[in-house]
């Protein structure tokens, strides 16, 4: 059987004939592949240059089947060719029109993609397009970031990190104006160069380091010509202006290096002096003080006279003047008998308070009165012995202070047994003095001698054979004694409640002490030399206290004076109970001090008691309390702040200083103005604690630099080892009331026990 042609007879299928299989029985099944070839596409073209379709068309777009690109890497995946690019049968290689279908492709760019589809990504490929850096100003203009600086972003992609020093280059700083740049170029990259705007390096701190030290000032930029000069002042020396010199964070007296300038003055003792660091003040030197003088020398005080040394630094040695009136001290050839006191010199108004004022060796001439110092008690006939242990007893019953000093004792022998006072002896009111053949306690029967007297015999007299003892001043009889009667080893003595100089003359207001264990002395003789005398007829009195003054809060231990106490003597003061009453021997006994602080500062009647029978003292203690509103307007403790001494010798002189407005300024010592160093338990408090112990101070006349403040000085002397506290305090009321004075700044800040001086006696 002959087989037909197929339908389609051009192209892949010319000459194509069915196959006996697509014999259906009546006609022939249409033909497909099997029949037209491996190249027949049904309504398809493929790029070979056939017609694969059989329509008599070659290669036509229409029905063209597209093949992949030759590149399939990266953003190239997928691209296909165009049908314009099937030309004589056959794919020509895409172009680029081919691949950006795909908007990744391109040149090689920063995102976690092939985009030039060489096989390498981003910072892997050399071709990666580099972007511009952040910065763009100054030096960073045209830097790019390096490769590696292509980092994944961690959602997918990729994305440039931030460019640094490596990409800006060398003259890149981060922050120019932290690294102190100066070279004309806008280093940090922020459109400003160096110092041309106010928000960027224009200064620097510099130094400048020379042997004092180093100093901090500013140096300007000068742009490309790099930093001009620092203008830091050059280190010196540290001293007193102020300012802190040699630039070590100190000012003056902060400073341990400042220089210490010379003390005010240089003469004597003096040269050589400094300043304390402390008394630099606002850039200016506050005066030297005594303390600064005494520290720089040992010598420094009141002249001694006899030696080449300028003790007060007056300038001239052997000028001592301490008390300012113009005569120089005897002891260095001067004519000053008392160089503590102004007012006395040659030729000075004599006045009565127990100094020889006028220097001509007799203290109060013309001012005793006749009775003012009576004898009072005498041991005539000693068991001892004549030759070493007569004596007699004189007391001072006037109210003032009486110096025996050249006072004559003599009696009416032919020739006289007379002798001279040669010494000072000053006894207070109600006081007494002793005069002995010998002195000598050890031998004399165990009497305290006042003086050692010569020449002069107590005759055992009758009344057939008086004898006497008289005084006078100057040829002025103060008192005179007869006696016609002694008793062997027994003192006559004048009873208390005659103590004028006309009863003490009537033996009948004499009697001998008592053979009493209370009256014996260490010889077996019995007597009361220096105490207060028996009553002849057992009376109670009261002669004296020990303290005459304490403080008004009470608390102190009071010693009275006077005959007769026994266990059932009871004292009052201001008329409240002095307490716990003890009897040392029937004339002596203490008792401890009421409060009187209700009635306030003042003299109080001291009365004792004995049954129906009672004594006063008329004003005989003084409550004394601190000034509340003082017209003092400051004063201090000057110095030493402590003090080292051993017992029985005395301390270093101890400066306290006062001022008072119009008074201390003025020449002379301050008038109205009382001075005293006192001293007591350690730690207590002086304006209300019992048991503190003051002494009078001397005006310093030599203080050249106390300025308008007035200086006092005085020494102590304890007869006991311990620890004590002292400090000065000046009175304008007569020594009624007081203001305290503690170590510097005294009262500029108040009183405080905290402050006080420190005293230890070894």
């Amino acid at each position: 059987m002959a087989l037909p042609l197929c339908a389609f007879d051009v192209g892949v299928c010319a000459g194509a004939r069915h196959t006996a299989d697509q014999c259906n029985g009546t006609d022939f099944d249409a033909c497909g592949p099997s029949q037209y070839g491996a190249d027949f596409l049904v309504d398809q073209e493929i790029c070979d240059g056939l017609d694969n379709d059989c329509d008599n068309s070659t290669d036509e777009v229409s029905g063209l089947i597209l093949t992949a690109c030759e590149n399939q890497v990266g953003a190239c995946a997928d691209a296909m060719h165009t049908a314009d690019r099937c030309q004589g049968g056959g794919w020509l290689a895409c172009l680029s029109a081919n691949y950006e279908a795909d908007p990744t492709y391109g040149p090689e760019i920063c995102d976690l993609i092939d985009n030039d589809c060489n096989g390498l990504t981003d910072s892997a490929d050399a071709g990666l397009f580099l972007d511009i850096c952040e910065k763009d100003e100054g030096v960073c203009d045209g830097a790019v970031h390096r490769p590696s600086l292509c980092q994944p972003d961690g959602f997918g992609g990729a994305e440039w990190s931030a460019c640094d020093y490596l990409d800006y280059g060398s003259d890149y700083e981060e922050d120019e104006f932290s690294n102190e740049l100066c070279d004309g170029l806008d280093n940090d990259c922020d459109n400003v160069i160096d110092g041309t705007e106010g928000d960027v390096l224009s200064n620097r701190a510099c130094e400048l380091t020379n042997a004092w030290g180093t100093c901090g000032g500013l140096e300007d930029c000068q742009g490309a010509t790099g930093w001009g000069g620092c203008d830091a002042p050059p280190a010196a020396e540290e001293v007193c202006d102020d300012a802190d010199n040699d630039c070590d964070g100190a000012t003056d007296g902060d400073d341990p290096s400042m220089v210490l300038e010379d003390c005010e003055n240089q003469k004597g003792v003096c040269e050589g002096s400094l300043h304390r660091a402390s008394q630099c003040v606002n850039g200016l030197w506050n005066p030297c003080e005594g303390l600064d003088y005494g520290s720089h020398s040992f010598y420094y005080g009141p002249e001694i006279c006899g030696n080449s040394l300028d003790e007060d630094c007056s300038g001239l040695s052997n000028d001592k003047d301490v008390d300012g009136d113009s005569f120089r001290a005897e002891d260095c050839g001067g004519a000053d008998c008392d160089d503590e006191d102004p007012d006395t010199y040659p030729g000075a108004t004599e006045i009565r308070d127990a100094k020889d004022n006028n220097c001509d060796g007799v203290p109060d001439e013309g001012l005793i009165n006749q009775g003012d110092v009576i004898i009072t008690e005498m041991m005539i006939n000693p068991n001892v012995s004549d030759t070493v242990a007569e004596w007699f007893e004189v007391t001072n019953v006037s109210i003032f202070q009486i110096n025996l000093s050249a006072w004559h004792f003599y009696d009416l022998n032919s020739p006289a047994n007379q002798f001279n006072v040669s010494n000072d002896i000053v006894i207070g009111p109600n006081e007494r003095a002793v005069f002995c053949v010998n002195a000598d306690s050890g031998i004399n029967g165990g009497v305290d001698c006042d003086y050692d007297y010569d020449n002069f015999q107590l005759a055992n007299a009758s009344a057939a054979n008086p004898d006497e003892i008289i005084m006078d001043l100057q040829g002025f009889e103060i008192d005179r004694v007869i006696f016609t009667a002694s008793s062997a080893g027994r003192s006559t003595n004048l009873d208390p409640s005659n103590y004028d100089y006309l009863s003490n003359n009537n033996m009948s207001n004499w009697c001998y002490t008592p053979s009493d264990a209370a009256y014996q002395l260490d010889g077996g003789d019995y007597g009361t030399p220096g105490e207060f005398n028996v009553s002849c007829a057992g009376a109670l009195s009261i002669m004296d206290v020990d303290p005459a003054s304490g403080v008004d809060v009470g608390g102190e231990t009071l010693t009275i004076f006077g005959t007769s106490f026994d266990g059932s003597t009871t004292v009052t003061v201001g008329g409240a109970a002095c307490t716990s009453p003890t009897i040392i021997t029937p004339s002596k006994m203490t008792c401890v001090t009421p409060d009187l602080s209700g009635s306030g500062a003042g003299d109080y009647d001291v009365v004792v008691t004995k049954g129906a029978f009672d004594d006063t003292l008329i004003n005989g203690y003084r409550a004394t309390a601190e000034d509340l509103s003082p017209g003092i307007g400051w004063c201090d403790l000057q110095d030493p702040a402590s003090v080292v001494t051993t017992v029985n010798v005395s301390t270093v002189l101890i400066f306290g200083q006062v001022y008072k407005d119009g008074v201390t300024l003025l020449a002379g010592p301050p008038a109205g103005i009382g001075a005293q160093l006192g001293y007591g338990p350690l730690g207590s408090d002086p304006r209300v604690s019992p048991g503190w112990i003051w002494s009078e101070a001397t005006w310093n006349a030599s203080c050249a630099a106390c300025g308008d403040n007035d200086e006092f000085m005085e020494n102590l002397t304890l007869d006991a080892a311990g620890s004590y506290s002292y400090v000065y305090r000046f009175s304008e009321d007569g020594g009624y009331t007081f203001s305290f004075c503690d170590y510097n700044p005294g009262t500029a800040n108040g009183f405080s026990t905290s402050d006080m001086g420190a005293l230890t006696v070894n």
